[in-house]
């Protein structure tokens, strides 16, 4: 097993753990989905030294039957041990991961409100008038009343300083500015939007300082009930089950496509809750192993017991390393 897979592993809790165990001590009843997924990871874990050198994945056969356990021992940690699940009508879906994460179904379920609540406050970028055909640009959360918090690198792809203050960017006519709003829904097999205009860019800050922006919402009807999310005043410690909110798109930075695929379902752009364990904390940054991927820059980390946060930034210079390896913010 990868070093990052036992990692993940040893900083599970023993129902989790035991859900892995349950799939490695069955290699002639494991489930059907665990044999496609694996042609994913064992094509990763061969062309990894190739990929951290920038070189284009070899191909694999999808067809082929497996020779070895190559990949299958990394294959149950990450869909079992740090699973992504799909958010319906407010909830997250505890049927949209593996049956087998019987262990984050429970914790999942004994939360199911406070999380709900969470979900409220989360809300994905929307731009209109952009440089390409992006919809939308990464992840925002309610830090304050009318007030979201986003990563500053997401920011500046609509907003850029004027003065003392900032200003809305020219949009791709090189007439009028982007458009930019949040909205606190985009979930799978939903039409609804919760659409909020954001009306003004209240601080970026420098390169020098935190990945973090501030963005001024219009008043609407929308924000009713979507609560300011409660900051940690203590740092989280190692092990301690956490979800990342966010709505990861599919990441052309991420080197192997096919992974990423397996591991989210095929459902991207679309409001997810990807669990994990932290598995590391220090003064100014911590790392877990959540599944994320470029749409998530700005998601918060969740503690999933209080509803409680620490961080709102998936690191873009860590984007070659996010899924399905740990993650520091």
């Amino acid at each position: 097993m990868s070093a990052v897979a036992q990692q993940i592993k040893e900083a599970s809790n023993p129902d989790v753990q035991a859900d892995i165990e349950a799939l490695l001590k069955q290699p002639r009843e494991r489930p059907a989905w665990l044999r496609e997924a694996q042609q994913a990871m064992k094509r990763r874990l061969r062309n990894e030294p190739a990929i951290e050198a920038g070189i284009r994945p070899a191909a694999v056969d999808e067809g082929a039957a497996p020779s070895d356990e190559v990949g299958v021992r990394e294959t149950i940690v990450f869909a079992v041990g740090t699973p992504v699940y799909v958010v319906r009508d407010g909830r997250i879906d505890l049927d949209s991961a593996r049956a087998e994460a019987k262990g984050w179904r429970k914790l999942l379920a004994q939360h199911d409100a406070s999380m709900a609540n969470v979900l409220m406050s989360v809300g994905r970028i929307d731009v209109d008038n952009f440089v390409d055909d992006s919809p939308y640009v990464g992840t925002a959360w309610v830090i304050d009343d009318g007030l979201v918090v986003t990563n500053r690198h997401v920011a500046n792809l609509f907003a850029e300083a004027s003065g003392v203050g900032f200003k809305f960017r020219l949009g791709f006519d090189a007439r009028t500015p982007i458009g930019v709003k949040v909205d606190f829904l985009e979930e799978l097999g939903n039409d609804r939007s919760a659409e909020v205009r954001v009306e003004r860019i209240v601080w970026v800050a420098p390169e020098t300082g935190p990945d973090v922006a501030f963005l001024k919402l219009a008043p609407a009807s929308t924000l009713v009930g979507r609560k300011a999310l409660v900051r940690a005043t203590e740092t989280p410690r190692p092990k301690l089950p956490v979800a990342v909110i966010g709505y990861p798109a599919r990441d052309s930075r991420f080197s192997d496509r096919a992974l990423a695929e397996k591991i989210f379902g095929g459902v991207f752009d679309k409001k997810r809750v990807a669990v994990g364990q932290i598995l590391g904390a220090g003064a100014d940054e911590i790392t877990h192993g959540c599944s994320t991927l470029g749409g998530n820059s700005g998601s918060p980390v969740i503690d999933i017991g209080s509803g409680e946060w620490w961080v709102c930034t998936i690191a873009a210079s860590n984007s070659s390393r996010t899924t399905p390896f740990p993650c520091r913010c």
